[in-house]
């Protein structure tokens, strides 16, 4: 994964302009003390560059599309691989925003991929949006999340029930789930069990990371 941000530089011809190329490499990534991404920067004539503009953009356009598409394959690595080349790409993409703003450039709202939860799952974010969970439901979409790393792509409730259960067993019997539906369980919260979990069939279920 290379990068490269790109600055006109004042007082160069504009038959033959001249930049400031900054390129990120993930492969020799460099953090400063302040978790902040090293550059390499060189100065260069390119005359296939139309505009440090339209160079930013396309990058801009590239970069999510490589999130999602790292996002859709992170079961095919380790999952510390996985939150290292994350890591990276943010850097760059708030790099690449802050320079867009600076240069008081529109550039397209896009919808980076990604699934997080806190510790025990009573707070998770898919793409952005938040949802608070109960502890039953949290229960459920760890059990869920779960299966979907180990290429379980569904689970029968009652499997999950018992799963989540598991889980729960350590908070006391009063935790337990005791009814048949997963629906039941995200009763009062229809827009969480709406985002984040997938039916299929009669009692067949996934996490829905569409």
């Amino acid at each position: 994964m290379v990068y490269k941000i790109y600055t006109t530089l004042t007082g160069t011809s504009e038959n033959m302009p001249m930049y400031n190329q900054r390129t990120a490499d993930y492969v020799d990534r460099v953090y400063d003390t302040n978790d902040l991404l090293v550059y390499n920067q060189d100065i260069v004539k390119n005359s296939d560059i139309e505009s440090d503009v339209d160079e930013n953009l396309k990058t801009w356009k590239t970069i999510h599309s490589d999130w999602n598409t790292l996002f859709e394959n992170q079961r095919e690595m380790p999952q510390a691989k996985y939150v290292e080349q994350a890591r990276f790409l943010a850097h760059v993409i708030e790099d690449l925003r802050l320079w867009l703003d600076k240069a008081k450039v529109k550039y397209p709202k896009i919808t980076r991929k990604y699934f997080t939860f806190s510790p025990e799952y009573s707070s998770v974010t898919k793409h952005g949006i938040n949802y608070p969970l109960t502890k039953p439901q949290a229960a459920i979409i760890q059990v869920l999340y779960l299966a979907h790393m180990h290429r379980t792509e569904h689970l029968l409730s009652r499997e999950i029930f018992h799963q989540a259960n598991e889980y729960l067993s350590p908070d006391g019997d009063e935790n337990s789930i005791e009814s048949d539906k997963i629906s039941d369980i995200f009763k009062s919260n229809k827009r969480a069990y709406a985002s984040l979990i997938k039916r299929d069939g009669q009692s067949h279920y996934r996490l829905n990371l569409d």
